[in-house]
């Protein structure tokens, strides 16, 4: 079963296009591929907005699709836009000085234009972070730790993250249904009590938090960064209040 999970892991692996450049910084490169929808020709548009708790709009917000290198900022309206983007699902990351990043995953399904909005808070100066720093702080100290280096991670030459993830002990890959009548890819502890609402039926989804930035909840393991991209991979025993986590680092620091 876990063979055929890491099997499946290295189909869903991210393909990625050229890199845009600074006139082209609101259109994602036609050859970007998704990585849950291969071969997808049929293009849409992400728009959105960002405000904060009082719904004021935030300008100057960086919005970046991980491991595509395709990032835009918001206007003094608070919006973004992002076109010719192939069907498929993308993880959204939106950082602003001052505010916690927000991290989603979203769904583009048709050739259409997808309405998004996200709320930023602020970061609080008492929390012993930077304005705009970490939204989960450092790795937990309590319990065991599986940690795969640089060195590692080009020893043995995997094609997805998602594989390194599955080398740790007690953690499945399973197939969860996503919003487009797919299947993700989700890491969980197997037999763990006391899992969230809409956590697989036989384990808990571990967390996952990328330079810093907490991922939505049950993170589809295929938007991981690739492997070539990935300084280190930490996953984290569950304890006894806790399912455990994934906490990765790349190479750039920043997604």
């Amino acid at each position: 079963m876990k063979r055929r999970a890491v099997l499946i892991a290295a189909l869903l692996s991210a393909v990625l296009g050229a890199v845009p450049t600074a006139a082209e910084a609101q259109r994602v490169n036609p050859i970007l591929r998704s990585p849950t929808a291969p071969l997808a020709t049929r293009l849409g548009v992400l728009v959105g907005s960002i405000t904060d708790s009082a719904r004021a709009p935030i300008a100057e917000a960086e919005v970046s699709i991980l491991s595509a290198n395709v990032r835009v900022r918001s206007n003094a309206d608070g919006r973004f836009r992002f076109i010719d983007v192939p069907l498929g699902q993308y993880l959204l990351v939106a950082r602003r000085d001052g505010f916690r990043p927000v991290a989603a995953v979203v769904e583009l399904g048709r050739a259409d234009t997808l309405q998004l909005h996200y709320m930023m808070e602020r970061a609080l100066a008492t929390t012993g972070a930077p304005a705009g720093g970490p939204q989960f702080g450092p790795p937990q100290e309590t319990g065991e730790r599986f940690l795969i280096a640089r060195d590692e991670i080009d020893r043995r030459g995997l094609v997805t993250s998602a594989e390194y993830v599955a080398r740790a002990p007690d953690v499945t890959l399973v197939l969860v249904p996503n919003a487009l009548g797919l299947s993700d890819l989700v890491a969980v502890n197997a037999g763990r009590s006391g899992a969230a609402p809409g956590d697989p039926p036989d384990g808990c989804a571990l967390p996952v938090v990328i330079d810093d930035v907490v991922m939505p909840a049950r993170m589809p393991l295929a938007l991981l960064p690739e492997p070539r991209d990935v300084e280190r991979i930490e996953v984290f025993a569950a304890t006894a209040s806790a399912c455990g986590k994934i906490v990765i680092r790349t190479d750039a620091g920043g997604l």
